[in-house]
Parts: C-alpha cells; sequence; structure tokens
C-alpha cells in the first residue's frame, strides 16, 4: 500500500486498489495543510466521544421528526462496521440502507456510479 492511501483503499478487494488514485490522498494532504486545517481535525477526532455521547439525541430526532434517509455503506469499511448501517432501521422505518458488497471507507472514489445512481433515484424519488 502507498503511503498516506489507507483510508482510500483498506478494505477494498486487491484489484479494485488499483483503480483508486494516488492523487486523491495527495490532494487531500495538500488541503489539510492549509492554515487552521490539522488543528481543527485534531479538536475533531480528539471530541469523537462526544459524537457518541450525542446519539441518543440523535435517535431522538430520527424517531419525533422521521427526516428522509438513504444510507450507503461499504461493507468493509475499516472504521465503520456495517451492523451499524441496519441499526438506522430502529428509529427509521423508511430509510433507504444500501451496501456495496466489496465497498470500504470512500465508496465515491471506488464505486461513484454505483452510489450516484442511488442517490439520483433517492433524489427523484423525493423532488
Amino acid at each position: 500500500m502507498k503511503r498516506g492511501a489507507g483510508q482510500y483503499v483498506n478494505g477494498l478487494p486487491e484489484r479494485l486498489q488499483a483503480g483508486i488514485s494516488p492523487e486523491l490522498w495527495k490532494l487531500e494532504w495538500m488541503l489539510m495543510q492549509r492554515p487552521g486545517n490539522l488543528e481543527m481535525q485534531y479538536v475533531l477526532n480528539c471530541d469523537y466521544m462526544r459524537n457518541l455521547e450525542m446519539q441518543p439525541a440523535f435517535q431522538a430526532y430520527f424517531r419525533e421528526y422521521q427526516p428522509r434517509a438513504l444510507v450507503i455503506w461499504g461493507r468493509n469499511d475499516p472504521y465503520f462496521n456495517v451492523e451499524e448501517a441496519e441499526c438506522y432501521k430502529r428509529d427509521l422505518p423508511d430509510v433507504e440502507v444500501h451496501i456495496v458488497d466489496e465497498g470500504a471507507h470512500m465508496l465515491l472514489d471506488s464505486h461513484f456510479g454505483e452510489v450516484l445512481g442511488w442517490i439520483e433515484g433517492f433524489m427523484g424519488k423525493h423532488k
């Protein structure tokens, strides 16, 4: 694996890794180096537990307001378990869930056409 590529290729089958351009993580690193960005990312990562603590509030909002939702998840995402995608159904019975069997974390980079089709279909139904 090339340095910096982890979040783009971890969990992807090797045959799909070849289609992920190194420009993606090079551009991301370039953008991360803008003034204040690294510090902001550090604070965000250090505060991740707050996100977990807020889950009951998010779930209450979902139950009360029933927002339309589209969940697209990579089965092989190394950061988030695929079982989490189905959890949305507890609070949002009409949620549309799609699991990309060979997908990982960066689905738009590895499965753009498939994801785009689901987004267009979802948006078309909910104009």
